[in-house]
């Protein structure tokens, strides 16, 4: 603005630039809303497999041979049967990322360490920061 104002930038310049800016700012709130779309969408179905997870015992314990079947084909993709009767099994998805040990203690190593960096907000009126690292009241500007 200063510059148009100092006649270095002409009216049709600016207007230009501004109408690219705004198209490009349209642009990336469409790109947002779908990604949240699809973050609310993959929340939905982490959701519902942590649930299935969690009752799977009852779940089958409850069904006929036929839905035992089909609780077996949504778990796993194989299911080995040892000479000694010992049992393994490859987890379909997202099954066999959820009961990874590997993945399992990386969320919880995040978890803990997204619990030590959080304080409680410390602005009077109580709105504030969440995390450690937050802005002085001054601000940032010299």
């Amino acid at each position: 603005m200063q510059a148009h104002y100092a006649d270095a930038i002409p009216l049709a310049v600016l207007k230009r630039e501004q109408d690219r800016i705004l198209g490009e700012l349209d642009q990336v709130n469409r790109r947002l809303d779908a990604h949240h779309g699809e973050y609310t969408d993959a929340r939905a179905h982490l959701d519902d497999a942590l649930n299935l997870l969690g009752n799977c015992a009852d779940i089958y314990a409850r069904c006929d041979d036929a839905n035992r079947r089909l609780c077996n084909q949504a778990f796993f993709t194989k299911v080995y049967v040892d000479e000694d009767d010992e049992l393994r099994v490859e987890n379909a998805r997202p099954f066999e990322m959820l009961l990874d040990p590997e993945v399992n203690s990386n969320a919880l190593s995040w978890a803990a360490d997204a619990d030590k960096a959080r304080t409680p907000a410390i602005d009077s009126v109580g709105q504030g920061s969440s995390l450690v690292r937050w802005v002085p009241p001054q601000g940032l500007e010299p």
